[in-house]
């Protein structure tokens, strides 16, 4: 992912930059003015106060600036961006009220971030490098919610072709997922370096499955629970499976591959790949 340079102007702007900067990801902000190397950055975006419009000089770009460049006004009059002179020379404009600041900030820091996310293509070598990195992992974090209320549980899992099965005694989590199907799974090795990072998101959807339906003594076989010790136990393992939708991994090694170090794979047949994210 290319870097985002935002240079603002106005105590707003900068919260806006703020904001945008940390949503797009690989950014950073600065007053407009500073001396600071455009080499770094593919892209330069401008925040700016509609009361700043009648200084023109705020609009003067920098020397050897990038060529993708964006525009944010912040005010209370969207209508003066159309004062704006070349404003088709940017790539991505938005208008974030004063009054309602934090939202519009948000609303404009997602659509600068769909504007400028890096097309993907599905790397059959990304997808062998996913599955061998969970077929060698046992553990992650479960993130399910509901509403306001969120929830993150420590738990161990399998990898089965092609899904995640996780046997749970229940709790708090099995409230969120009745009401919500969609969670997260993040699994990953302790940080020790950039170039042995190892993080691996995956975004989808759950099915339950219990004792007595046709898949569950397969999955037990499978996790290495013998179907006496079930019988025997005094309460019930209830089965999650996940099927994944997207995965964004991390991984140092990719680096030594000539691929970004982050790449994004998008599972056949899921709801993402179908709306063409």
């Amino acid at each position: 992912m290319a870097n985002t340079l935002f240079m603002y102007e106005g105590e707003h702007a900068q919260r806006v930059a703020c904001m945008m900067s940390s949503i797009v990801c690989m950014g950073r902000y600065v007053k407009i003015g500073s001396n600071i190397a455009m080499t770094p950055y593919a892209r330069l975006v401008l925040v700016i106060e509609e009361s700043d419009l009648a200084n023109p000089g705020l609009l003067t770009l920098p020397e050897k600036h990038p060529q993708w460049l964006g525009l944010v006004l912040v005010g209370e009059t969207p209508e003066k961006m159309m004062n704006i002179p070349d404003l088709g020379e940017f790539s991505f404009t938005a208008f974030v009220d004063r009054k309602v600041l934090d939202q519009d900030a948000i609303v404009a820091g997602e659509g600068l971030a769909r504007a400028v996310r890096t097309k993907h293509t599905n790397d059959p070598e990304v997808l062998k490098a996913i599955e061998d990195f969970l077929h060698h992992h046992n553990t992650g974090a479960l993130a399910t919610g509901w509403g306001e209320a969120v929830h993150s549980t420590p738990i161990e899992y399998i990898y089965h072709q092609g899904k995640l099965y996780i046997f749970s005694e229940g709790g708090r989590k099995f409230a969120y997922l009745y009401r919500n199907r969609h969670v997260s799974m993040s699994i990953f090795d302790p940080f020790t370096g950039f170039k042995t990072i190892a993080g691996l998101q995956l975004d989808g959807t759950v099915r339950f499955i219990e004792p007595g339906d046709a898949e569950y003594d397969g999955i037990a076989a499978a996790r290495g629970i013998a179907k006496e010790r079930l019988d025997k136990m005094a309460v019930m393992l209830h089965v999650i499976e996940i099927t994944p939708h997207k995965a964004h991994f991390l991984w140092g090694e990719f680096g030594k591959r000539g691929k970004a170090p982050t790449q994004v794979y998008t599972f056949p047949g899921s709801p993402r790949e179908q709306d063409g994210e």
